[in-house]
């Protein structure tokens, strides 16, 4: 369990090509979570406010790496995506990684709902392998 407590950098979770692709241009990272077992980060162009996001979940709270089913007489949240990922809102993904419910959202407005999605999905799968168990 030492894992679940270590401190993760959410703004190393992707490489600055990662970023520059999807908002055309080279902008640092800053931490939007202040409780280092669930760091998140935020890359946004001062230009045109198009952003990237990412929130590293609770330890635990995606147990065995499934994302939990709503609470009993909750409405489902979002649509099912791949590799038991969850749609919320367009560019924005639910992933089970390290045990923990993590959430990474693509907010670029030249993008189509489609193109947002899958960049969504493409950046939670580099993302999953980095945070620890």
């Amino acid at each position: 369990m030492a894992a679940d407590s270590a401190a993760i950098d959410a703004c190393a979770l992707l490489s600055a090509q990662d970023i520059s692709a999807l908002l055309g241009t080279a902008v640092a990272g800053r931490s939007t979570s202040t409780d280092p077992t669930m760091p998140g980060c935020i890359w946004e162009n001062p230009d045109t406010y198009e952003s990237i996001a990412v929130e590293v979940g609770n330890p635990g709270s995606a147990a065995h790496n499934t994302l939990a089913p709503p609470e009993p007489g909750f409405p489902d949240v979002g649509t099912p995506g791949p590799d038991g990922m969850r749609f919320l809102v367009r560019g924005q993904v639910e992933f089970p990684a390290g045990g923990r419910s993590n959430m990474v959202q693509v907010a670029v407005m030249a993008m189509s709902d489609e193109e947002a999605d899958a960049a969504a999905v493409d950046l939670a799968r580099k993302i999953g392998p980095l945070i620890p168990r």
